[in-house]
């Protein structure tokens, strides 16, 4: 069961139409469901609120899936891709594997001989089709090709992502 299905009841109705849940309980309601936490550990809940708020959010956690809970909270909780920058290919794949076990779909774009541009060209496609919700990009990727700076600035200009 995908993070939608375990987020969304599609059969509910919302009757009590005045109390609307504020950032910190979507945040809280959203860890308790997908990601199992009883409660949020230090520097998550401050770092996604400044995130979503869209301050320059620098985030220093250990790597133990608390990184990746700040991301992919946003990533869940709002309709823009998240793309996130690191500098390892195998924290990347260690991230994807977080994030694809709580069924959050993700995809690597990094540059290296091993992903061939079809590859790339089907993860592009699923970002254009929204099946894709969080990017990690390595920096030399970033910086060196042009049709990824072409993708990103042409996402950037519908406001369909944050960084």
């Amino acid at each position: 069961m995908g993070w939608q299905e375990r987020l969304l009841n599609k059969n509910y109705t919302y009757v009590n139409k005045k109390k609307c849940l504020d950032l910190k309980e979507k945040v809280n309601l959203a860890a308790q469901i997908i990601f199992g936490y009883d409660q949020l550990r230090e520097g998550q809940l401050e770092a996604v609120e400044s995130y979503l708020s869209g301050k320059d959010t620098l985030v220093s956690l250990k790597t133990e899936g608390e990184k990746p809970f700040c991301y992919a909270i946003c990533a869940l909780l709002f309709e823009e891709i998240t793309i996130v920058i690191s500098l390892l290919k195998a924290l990347m794949e260690d991230q994807k594997r977080v994030l694809i076990h709580f069924g959050i779909p993700c995809a690597l774009i990094y540059a290296n001989t091993t992903q061939g541009k079809i590859e790339q060209s089907k993860i592009f496609e699923e970002i254009a089709l929204e099946f894709i919700k969080v990017i990690f990009v390595t920096p030399e990727k970033l910086c060196l090709n042009k049709e990824l700076q072409y993708f990103i600035n042409n996402m950037y200009n519908k406001k369909k992502y944050v960084l």
